[in-house]
């Protein structure tokens, strides 16, 4: 007599699901640290867009008044303030000491991360030139 095997066995079936469950183990701590690394580079997105803002706003103030006295209530804006965990925002400002009349204006935004360590911060540079007689004054921005 011959005997015919159909289907599955117990066994097959066992291993079967426990290699089906591994892979999802897998893939979904995959997913987690995508999903992490993206919330990371949306916070640095926002960090560098608030220091352009923060930039472009100094440098639509008169020239008497870009100093880090002048600039210590310059804070993150509201929406920045949320989505940063921990935000903080230093402004400093120095006076070139080469070629025409400057000021050198740095920022740097920190903020920290899911489990409270401190992320790399976005610094921008920008250099705001004395406006000559009946003219505005210049910026230049570099990140």
């Amino acid at each position: 007599m011959k005997s015919s095997r159909r289907g599955f066995t117990v066994l097959e079936s066992v291993v079967a699901l426990g290699v089906i469950a591994a892979l999802l183990a897998v893939t979904l701590k995959m997913f987690a640290a995508t999903a992490a690394e993206r919330r990371a580079v949306e916070r640095r997105s926002v960090a560098e867009i608030e220091a352009a803002n923060i930039a472009e706003r100094i440098s639509t103030l008169p020239w008497n008044e870009i100093t880090s006295q002048g600039l210590a209530q310059i804070s993150l804006s509201p929406a920045a303030k949320e989505f940063l965990p921990r935000g903080e925002l230093s402004v400093a400002v120095e006076d070139t000491a080469a070629g025409p009349p400057g000021k050198h204006v740095r920022l740097e935004i920190t903020w920290t991360d899911a489990a409270g360590q401190r992320e790399a911060p976005v610094r921008l540079s920008s250099w705001t030139y004395a406006p000559q007689e009946g003219a505005r004054h210049e910026t230049n921005m570099r990140a």
